[in-house]
């Protein structure tokens, strides 16, 4: 097995601290700020199913802080999806090479979802 660099202190605590920990603030400043855009308010079909991606994915969600973020981050994904072309060429261009490489995507997780953070059904 490779040994994940990222996993090793300083590193880890680099990541956690001062980079996760502000992004996910930030998410939920953004997720207290943004208008949710719904169906109504986009114009790209994308940007529509996204939000029936965001929505369903929302649903698994248990804990409330990550809930604030997710959304936050989903949101904004979406937004600026929906009205910034160079972002939508590049989303699409990633979208399009996982559809071309479907067979061999794998899930990475080794072990079941944490029921603390994920509702398996819903």
């Amino acid at each position: 097995m490779i040994s994940n660099p990222f996993t090793k202190e300083p590193l880890h605590s680099i990541i956690i601290h001062q980079v996760k920990a502000p992004l996910v603030a930030l998410f939920i400043v953004i997720d207290t700020l943004l208008p949710q855009p719904t169906k109504e308010t986009v114009r790209m079909k994308n940007s529509k199913l996204f939000i029936e991606i965001r929505d369903e994915f929302l649903k698994h969600i248990v804990d409330p802080k990550r809930m604030k973020a997710l959304r936050g981050g989903w949101n904004l994904f979406i937004i600026v999806y929906d009205y910034d072309p160079p972002y939508q060429w590049a989303i699409d261009w990633i979208a399009r090479r996982l559809i071309e490489r479907i067979g061999e995507w794998t899930p990475q997780s080794e072990s079941e979802p944490d029921s603390r953070f994920w509702k398996k059904t819903i």
